[in-house]
């Protein structure tokens, strides 16, 4: 789980930055896109959702060292892959049940994913407000547009 999300990540990193330097077209894009996108399915349904399945009704501090330590890489890992497959109420369910039972020693990488998803969904809103906004205006105006507008009739108007 661990080295193969590690890759995935990585790769998809990597063709968004091909992409952003017209190093690869949109076709090659949209088609690697596509086959990573299967992979963390893949992923996402085993072993992702088979080791949460198997540890989610367990107390994690009840686990010897060694399987704690596997378990919580794993689960950073498939947190990773739920937010990049926008599972992101299993992504904090997971976050939240390490936070809850494991000493604060180990919260710091389910903070940071947590962290995450508070922006990924602000930013959702903000899109979502920001395209309302555009459609009230009838679609012709942004809010940029409207101000430069407004001012520009104050100047002539004074």
């Amino acid at each position: 789980m661990t080295y193969s999300a590690i890759m995935l990540v990585d790769e998809r990193n990597e063709i968004k930055d091909k992409r952003r330097f017209k190093e690869i077209s949109e076709t090659q894009y949209t088609f690697i896109y596509r086959e990573q996108r299967n992979t963390f399915y893949k992923l996402y349904n085993y072993p992702g959702s088979r080791l949460y399945d198997l540890v989610k009704d367990k107390n994690l501090m009840e686990m010897n060292p060694k399987s704690r330590n596997f378990v919580l890489d794993g689960l950073t890992h498939y947190t990773e892959v739920c937010i990049r497959l926008n599972k992101h109420d299993k992504a904090r369910e997971i976050c939240e049940k390490v936070i809850n039972q494991m000493p604060s020693d180990y919260h710091k990488p389910f903070i940071y994913k947590l962290n995450k998803l508070e922006n990924i969904i602000k930013d959702d809103i903000n899109d979502e407000k920001d395209l309302a906004d555009y459609r009230n205006y009838g679609g012709d105006e942004t809010d940029l547009s409207i101000k430069f507008k407004q001012a520009l009739e104050r100047k002539y108007n004074n």
